[in-house]
């Protein structure tokens, strides 16, 4: 059987673009070259470039990965590549690199601790799951042995480099602004070039592995 409740229907309105307009590579691709590292030449920029950086950099990347963790890091990939259609989506993969990194490093924390958390209010104490510790910490909780931990983005990266999880030298301060400032606009949309989101995919590739190391 078909599912029909995948979308709502609408009638078509005749604006709708067709496959070989949305398959058009984005013109601002128009004047990008390349070195070819064969032959020392210049040469025009074609999307298997665009495409080549990314396909490198997770090529060392463990088993180990959890398969939720992957499947991101694809996605990324693919907004990437789809880039070529699209010069925005660069910009797009590079905030969905970026919530990656986050998401890793949630992963890793529950990974390290499988089991309830100890909390402590006053002279309190309670034993909860992560979700009712989350919850709990608002309200002037502390986790036993982290009292400074409070679930945000930059505790996760105190904790991970404290348990050495992370090596030194992550740019942390510059990946919370660049996060932030892409997570709350105000006044102006991000259109960074594709090399900015090739960066950072490096970066989120190097933190995995980091967390889930091979061998």
């Amino acid at each position: 059987n078909i599912d029909m409740s995948i979308t709502p229907h609408f009638p078509r309105t005749g604006r709708e673009r067709p496959v070989a307009d949305l398959t058009r590579p984005d013109g601002r691709f128009s004047n990008c070259f390349r070195l070819d590292p064969q032959d020392g030449k210049w040469k025009m920029l074609e999307a298997e470039d665009l495409q080549a950086g990314y396909c490198h950099a997770d090529a060392d990347l463990s088993p180990g990965v959890p398969p939720k963790i992957r499947e991101r890091i694809t996605v990324a990939q693919n907004l990437a590549f789809y880039g070529w259609f699209c010069y925005e989506f660069s910009t797009i993969s590079l905030f969905w690199s970026l919530s990656c990194i986050e998401m890793a490093l949630w992963c890793k924390f529950i990974e390290v601790h499988p089991g309830a958390l100890e909390i402590v209010h006053k002279s309190q104490t309670e034993k909860v799951s992560i979700a009712e510790a989350e919850r709990k910490l608002r309200q002037g909780w502390r986790i036993v042995g982290m009292s400074e931990f409070n679930f945000s983005l930059r505790s996760l990266f105190t904790w991970a480099f404290d348990t050495k999880l992370l090596p030194s030298g992550v740019d942390v301060e510059g990946i919370l602004q660049l996060r932030n400032s892409m997570a709350h606009p105000t006044s102006f949309n991000w259109v960074l070039p594709p090399g900015r989101a090739l960066d950072v995919y490096k970066i989120l590739l190097q933190m995995v592995g980091a967390l889930w190391p091979a061998g």
